[in-house]
């Protein structure tokens, strides 16, 4: 179903075409397109036009449930995760599989997610690691990251690529250096003491308690204050608008 974010009303849908649990769905960034994945193991593209979604191709391919798809960022290509622990990317228009399957990951991928400049895809998986490709060569660009002590649900990049977010059933939050391949702080899972981050969108799904922590910095540092000035506690959803001050972010 398509709702308008303002008025709360349905716009479309709903519309019908999986046989299994919808999982993930997107938008292409010029909003005329609708990708889905599916526990029946494919993807759908729809067109959207005139208030209606109409089913454009099916994508067939992974051999298990498919647990994440996103557009890239010129809307020319798709990116996939699945239970079969492979990556796969399709052509954002007909639906044709462009390339072999990315392998790496031990056990299911549970996030993709493309870079702003479409040249890297990271994905994180239930073997507990984050994993960055190019999507040019079908290659890994480093060693896998590791931290987190349980699956990784969630994966994003920063804006300016510099950077990948993860969110773990391990309660934590994590910021990854993509060049120097590193962690740069150990966890968000409580009182965050200290860190640097520049336009930062932070996606993490725990279990079924969603965090969203939105467009938290332009530019904002922080003193390694166990004392700051502002403090956030949340359960559920939480959109943190442009803060340049001491902050506290707490997951209760």
């Amino acid at each position: 179903m398509i709702w308008d974010v303002e008025s709360g009303e349905i716009l479309a849908g709903p519309v019908r075409g999986h046989s299994g649990l919808v999982t993930s769905v997107a938008f292409s960034p010029d909003g005329t397109r609708i990708v889905s994945g599916s526990y029946d193991e494919t993807i759908r593209i729809w067109y959207t036009k005139k208030q209606e979604i109409v089913s454009q191709a099916l994508l067939r391919g992974h051999t298990d449930r498919v647990t994440s798809v996103a557009f890239s960022q010129d809307g020319k290509r798709v990116v996939s995760g699945s239970h079969d622990n492979t990556i796969r990317i399709w052509d954002g228009i007909t639906g044709e599989n462009i390339t072999a399957p990315l392998r790496g990951h031990t056990d299911s991928v549970m996030s993709v997610s493309y870079s702003i400049c479409d040249k890297l895809v990271v994905s994180s998986s239930f073997d507990q690691t984050v994993r960055i490709w190019n999507v040019e060569n079908r290659e890994i660009i480093s060693t896998p990251f590791r931290g987190h002590i349980q699956p990784v649900s969630s994966v994003a990049f920063s804006q300016d690529g510099k950077y990948v977010v993860s969110g773990s059933y391990d309660k934590s939050i994590r910021i990854w250096n993509i060049q120097m391949r590193e962690s740069i702080h150990p966890t968000f899972d409580g009182a965050i003491s200290s860190f640097v981050a520049e336009k930062y969108t932070l996606t993490a799904s725990f279990q079924m308690y969603p965090l969203v922590l939105s467009k938290i910095i332009q530019k904002c540092s922080m003193a390694g204050s166990l004392a700051p000035s502002r403090s956030f506690y949340f359960g559920s959803h939480i959109s943190i608008g442009q803060l340049c001050a001491d902050l506290v972010i707490r997951i209760s």
